[in-house]
């Protein structure tokens, strides 16, 4: 069944890419620069995130990962140029001189380490340039398949002179069911393994990101299935988790199910009860991403209800700088909190998750108007 529920997901991603026809005009000569609160040694930081603009996601031509879009923030239909990508990495190099930074996030949309997203001379250029400016610290973003590669990651840990590269990648989930078929990730146990093992050879800390509000599943399934995967991010030597909120984004499987009324982004209160499960020193190593901003601004965010939203918008916000579980834990004293608690207890489903998603799938399939054949 696995295989057969493959082909229908990436039936589905390829009809829905297709659909969008027009995308961004975008500067190439500049990257996406935001900021995200971050928590560096128990001290508030808003850390830096400089998002090359290159060539997109190889897995897009898959279809992609069925919550994502963030190919509209790369060079779609446009050949970035060698000149292009250095005027990029001079616009991070003099954001960077000047300021004490204890660390910043500097990626592509896609992986970092896929030399067609970002030719090896220039990453290792942008490195060299970066470490010159006496930061310490760096982080970036690539799928597990481009960190197997020990010359390559140790080409990039000898460029950043002595400095420490960490890699955050996108986990999702460890189970492969979830994973591979409703995220539609094309990521194997495997892979994963040999990635770890290669940057552990090569003293590269790693962290993952674990989704939160996936498709198909309850808010129950969701929450137990999050919390698994967390807990295992951490046995495979993970040093942080970022919980990240499935927000909708235009042309993706979770927008097709919210226009059919048949998906919203996950409670805010479910990410905090997830939190709430693990111990103090391990929900500290957890930061809870994608609620509030995104790159590219999605549709829809998660959401609780008009009198409470801002407020617990802004005790996560706290809890990613503080890391104090107390900013988090009284906070459950609105009405809708006693309503979310009620429905998540009382979520029982008699049908099992791969029977619901095949159905689910099939449906799309007909909405769609896919013929299965092709």
């Amino acid at each position: 069944m696995a295989k057969k529920l493959k082909r229908m997901m990436q039936k589905i991603m390829l009809n829905l890419r297709q659909q969008q026809e027009q995308f961004p005009k975008l500067n190439y000569n500049k990257p996406v620069i935001y900021k995200e609160e971050a928590n560096f040694r128990g001290k508030a930081y808003d850390v830096p995130l400089f998002i090359m603009r290159t060539t997109p996601c190889f897995w897009l031509k898959a279809g992609g990962c069925s919550v994502c879009n963030y190919h509209l923030e790369s060079a779609m239909n446009y050949k970035v140029s060698h000149n292009e990508l250095l005027l990029q990495i001079d616009e991070v190099i003099r954001y960077i001189n000047g300021r004490e930074l204890p660390y910043i996030l500097f990626t592509t949309s896609g992986s970092f380490l896929d030399d067609k997203e970002i030719p090896e001379d220039i990453r290792l250029y942008a490195l060299k340039k970066i470490a010159k400016t006496g930061l310490k610290r760096l982080s970036f973003e690539c799928r597990a398949e481009f960190l197997v590669n020990r010359n390559r990651l140790r080409k990039c840990v000898e460029v950043f002179e002595g400095g420490q590269l960490q890699a955050g990648i996108g986990l999702e989930s460890t189970n492969p069911f979830v994973r591979n078929i409703i995220i539609h990730k094309g990521l194997q146990d495997s892979v994963i393994s040999k990635a770890i093992d290669a940057m552990r050879n090569e003293g590269i800390g790693y962290y993952f990101y674990i989704m939160l509000g996936k498709p198909f599943m309850t808010p129950k399934e969701d929450f137990w299935d999050t919390v698994k995967s967390i807990r295992n991010a951490f046995d495979l030597g993970a040093n942080m988790v970022v919980l990240e909120m499935i927000n909708v984004q235009p042309f993706t499987l979770t927008n097709l199910l919210y226009n059919l009324g048949l998906y919203k982004p996950p409670s805010l209160w479910l990410a905090i009860e997830v939190l709430r499960i693990f111990s103090n020193d391990m929900r500290r190593k957890i930061a809870i991403k994608g609620f509030e901003k995104a790159a590219p601004t999605p549709l829809v965010f998660s959401d609780t209800c008009v009198s409470c939203r801002e407020k617990v918008k802004k005790a996560i916000q706290k809890w990613n700088y503080t890391r104090e579980w107390s900013v988090l834990k009284d906070i459950n004293n609105c009405d809708c909190y006693n309503r979310f608690l009620k429905s998540f207890n009382q979520d029982i489903q008699e049908e099992s998750l791969d029977r619901r998603v095949e159905k689910n799938l099939y449906n799309l399939i007909e909405h769609l108007d896919i013929k299965v054949g092709e």
